[in-house]
């Protein structure tokens, strides 16, 4: 799961790099010889602000093999987890004072969904590592420790961290982001006929809690027809938060003409840099609806929302002269219905006796030549009373 590299390999196979470096025995792994931390990117943060726990591990031992790995239970945050590549190689880092090989087991974006002190319970990790046995083998180069292989435990120690609250003076249409934001906006037309299709597209994108915001409130007249909005989301995972943009699409369609106003949206939050409440907004659009020239005419078709959904659930009302059916005219129970079994069954049982006959009378041989030699004697006996 995790080969270190080249290098590594050859280092540690070599046992004057072991004994240079690393002190442990079989019955003794010390702690500062292999353990695993974690690391968080901030202690002090926001609701809602990103930062990142890192576990890593340290090893200055060979590792021969990795068994169960426990990390712990995030409650109180929301979690985004970063895709690390599954096979990954062991680095050099310096640390207290000495130098090891490291590498991420787990790289974790948290956004903390309440205020206080929220602690990060430990993480665990089974390992198996070659270490000295305490015994000593002779060879052309000199006594060489012999190695056996020994399974640790190991664990990170909590981590406490501290969230504050949002500032007071929240906005009324608070969306729930925290961290840095902008907003673009784009309208398909202002100029268009009656129960033509208008959309409505705002883009948000930055650095932060992307996933955990609320999407602007868009009010339109009442003789509009409303859709739920389509939302599309383009994130990355950074030490910041998640970084990207998310696309909204509002879909609305004017059913009479006139002149309309589309109040702004505004988009509220919390911005990290600043530490103050900042409001994004849209300009304000005016709609020019013209008539439908098909409005009233028979062969125009236009469906609100209401019509489709009556169509699903009550028919209209069918008028003129009724067809009625007599109910107790079913050809199912009647004589004929019955003789479409009855017949195909008697031909069946017919066939079946006729062969069963034939099949014993081909098994009787004595009767079957005698029959023959009749045939054959009839034959003979027209040919000689022809040739008289």
């Amino acid at each position: 799961m995790l080969p270190p590299d080249k290098n590594a390999q050859s280092q540690q196979g070599q046992p004057g790099a072991r004994a240079a470096e690393a002190t442990s025995t079989a019955g003794n792994i010390k702690p500062n010889d292999a353990f695993i931390r974690a690391i968080v990117s901030k202690t002090r943060v926001r609701e809602q602000e990103a930062f990142i726990v890192t576990f890593r591990f340290y090893t200055t031992l060979e590792v021969r093999d990795i068994g169960k790995i426990e990390f712990p239970e995030f409650e109180g945050f929301m979690v985004e987890d970063q895709d690390l590549p599954g096979s990954r190689q062991l680095k050099m880092e310096h640390y207290n004072g000495r130098n090891y090989y490291s590498v991420d087991l787990k790289r974790t974006l948290l956004f903390p969904q309440r205020s206080g002190k929220i602690t990060i319970p430990s993480g665990k990790i089974e390992m198996v590592f070659s270490v000295r046995s305490g015994k000593t083998v002779d060879t052309f180069f000199g006594p060489q420790y012999v190695m056996t292989d020994v399974k640790k435990t190991m664990t990170t120690s909590p981590l406490a961290i501290n969230v504050s609250e949002l500032p007071a003076g929240k906005p009324a249409n608070f969306s729930n982001g925290v961290g840095t934001f902008s907003m673009k906006e784009s309208i398909s037309a202002t100029s268009i006929k009656a129960n033509d299709a208008i959309t409505l597209t705002l883009n948000i994108s930055g650095t932060g809690n992307m996933k955990l915001i609320k999407n602007p409130e868009l009010v339109l007249p009442k003789d509009f027809d409303t859709f739920d909005p389509k939302i599309t989301n383009n994130l990355k995972f950074t030490d910041n938060g998640l970084t990207g943009s998310r696309t909204i699409e509002y879909l609305f369609i004017p059913r009479y003409q006139g002149t309309y106003k589309i109040p702004p949206l505004e988009f509220s939050y919390f911005d990290i840099k600043s530490n103050s409440y900042k409001t994004l907004s849209t300009p304000e659009y005016t709609l020019n609806v013209a008539k439908d020239p098909n409005a009233g005419s028979n062969t125009a078709t236009s469906f609100t929302q209401t019509d489709v959904k009556v169509e699903q659930d009550i028919r209209h009302i069918k008028t003129g002269k009724p067809h009625l059916v007599k109910t107790d005219n079913f050809i199912i129970g009647s004589w004929t219905y019955s003789l479409w079994y009855i017949l195909p069954s008697l031909v069946f049982i017919v066939f079946f006796f006729l062969y069963r006959k034939q099949i014993k009378e081909n098994a009787d041989v004595i009767r079957t030549k005698t029959k023959h030699a009749n045939k054959v004697a009839i034959k003979r006996l027209k040919q000689a009373q022809k040739h008289l």
